[in-house]
């Protein structure tokens, strides 16, 4: 499988056809229940370069290396996606995809928890339910990128370039709503650590205003009238 993928995913990118073809193939093959030795096949690959072992196999030499290896890693990012799991990785992810300058990415689901994504190039990416807790993106490009339901708490977003970007439930914690002003938050939800809840943003903005406003020492105990996600 390492020597096939290498080989026939490194000259274009996947077109939406193709993917649906090959989803339909899979469900009618082995592969089907084979996910594990898929995953399996493409963690070696971001660990031994995404061409290594078919160019060693088929010993034939590749023009522009890298594009190669990102065409090849972009469309294994789609591959897998085709058994819709969600998707831990090796630490060695994160040389891709700060490699990436051009190409969108699908990351749905992807647990990326703790990883160095500094300065990343993922403008449009899709990272629907992605975990990114606690990681570093700061100086990284997330414009117009999907993070609908990620849960971002205790990432280093400074700098973080989210415009445009799609947050609808996506997750933040207090601190990062303090510094987050290039991106829309609303119907965002924010943890409060006081009460381990997740919080509606704008309703969570509305109850920083009445305590203010009025500082009554019970009035913290009545957040239950906002609205709560678990």
């Amino acid at each position: 499988m390492l020597r096939v993928c290498g080989k026939f995913l490194k000259g274009y990118i996947l077109s939406p056809n193709m993917l649906e073809y090959l989803k339909i193939k899979i469900s009618k093959s082995k592969l089907r229940d084979n996910f594990d030795k898929v995953k399996e096949s493409f963690q070696i690959m971001l660990q031994d370069g995404m061409t290594y072992h078919a160019s060693k196999y088929f010993k034939e030499p590749y023009k522009n290396v890298m594009d190669c290896e990102m065409n090849v890693f972009r469309n294994m990012l789609e591959f897998i996606h085709l058994w819709n799991n969600n998707i831990g990785f090796h630490s060695y992810i994160e040389k891709y995809l700060k490699y990436n300058y051009q190409l969108v990415l699908n990351l749905k689901g992807a647990d990326l928890r703790g990883t160095n994504l500094k300065g990343a190039k993922l403008r449009g990416a899709d990272l629907r339910g992605a975990k990114l807790i606690g990681s570093d993106i700061s100086k990284a490009d997330l414009s117009k990128a999907d993070l609908r339901r990620a849960d971002l708490r205790e990432a280093d977003l400074r700098e973080t370039d989210l415009r445009g970007a799609k947050l609808m439930f996506a997750k933040f914690d207090e601190e990062q709503v303090t510094y987050l002003t290039n991106c829309n938050l609303l119907k965002s939800l924010v943890y409060v650590e006081e009460c381990d809840r997740l919080i509606d943003y704008l309703e969570y903005q509305n109850m920083k205003e009445a305590y203010i406003t009025t500082p009554d020492p019970h009035h913290s105990q009545h957040t239950d009238k906002y609205p709560i996600y678990k």
